[in-house]
This record gives structure tokens, C-alpha cells and sequence, in this order.
């Protein structure tokens, strides 16, 4: 039985943005300021597919996280990546061309409620747990 979780719903989620961005950047000439980034060699297109591309792996990653834990930690940093890297497009979309699109904006988003919900399941629950179990308060002898 496949189960689906949150990570894996908001990846796919985002994944679909970023192909109608892709699609919109296309075909409709969408966006057409943050188009093309001036010191990368590639357009907008191509940054919005690699975004899909980006999001797949984090579904398909997270899926498998739920039955292998090894690969838990290597969900947490791919996520991470995605995160970080959409934020410096961003930034660089921003303060070179001067504007945001909001496409990629919303994706950006949504990669960082990936990573922060990620970070609370892996890291944060963990130490909580090892937080609780060791501070138990040992049962009183009856002397």
C-alpha cells in the first residue's frame, strides 16, 4: 500500500509549480525580467525544470526514507540544497533584475516548509526523544 506523508505531497505539489512556471516561461514568455539570470548561461526554463527535477528526488527520496532510515539524512541535505539554492536565485533575481516572480517565489516557499518539516521530523523529534528518555526519574526504594 503506498502511504504518502506531507514532504512527499508538498514535493510533488511543488514539482507541478514549477512545470506550469516552466511551461509559462515557455510558451507565454512569462516573467520575461526574471527570465534570464545574468551570470548563468541558462534561462529561466531550464532553472524551472531543474526545480522539478529537484522536487521528483525529494518525493521519491522521502517516500523511501519512510521504509530505509539511512536515507533520511540524505532526504534532510538534498533538501536543504534545494532550499538554499532557490534562495539564492531569488536573491539574485531580486537584486539584479529588481523584481520577484512569484511562481518561483512560491516554490522557494515551499521548498523551505520541506526543509523545516524534514528537520523537525529527523533532528528535532529525535532530540526530544533522547531528551525525555533521559531524564526519567529513577523508581524510590521502599527501605
Amino acid at each position: 500500500m503506498w502511504k504518502i506523508n506531507t514532504t512527499t505531497c508538498l514535493s510533488l505539489i511543488n514539482a507541478v509549480l514549477l512545470s506550469y512556471t516552466a511551461w509559462v516561461k515557455y510558451t507565454v514568455k512569462g516573467c520575461s525580467l526574471c527570465n534570464q539570470i545574468f551570470f548563468l548561461p541558462i534561462d529561466g526554463v531550464i532553472i524551472a525544470l531543474i526545480g522539478v527535477v529537484a522536487s521528483v528526488t525529494l518525493a521519491v527520496l522521502n517516500h523511501f526514507s519512510m521504509r530505509f532510515s539511512s536515507l533520511k539524512y540524505l532526504t534532510l541535505l538534498t533538501a536543504m540544497l534545494c532550499a538554499s539554492f532557490a534562495s539564492f536565485l531569488q536573491c539574485a533575481q531580486f537584486f539584479w533584475a529588481g523584481n520577484l516572480c512569484y511562481f518561483c517565489l512560491t516554490a522557494t516557499i515551499i521548498f523551505y516548509v520541506i526543509f523545516g518539516n524534514l528537520l523537525y521530523k529527523v533532528v528535532i523529534k529525535s532530540i526530544w526523544k533522547k531528551i525525555n528518555s533521559s531524564t526519567t526519574i529513577p523508581p524510590v526504594s521502599q527501605n
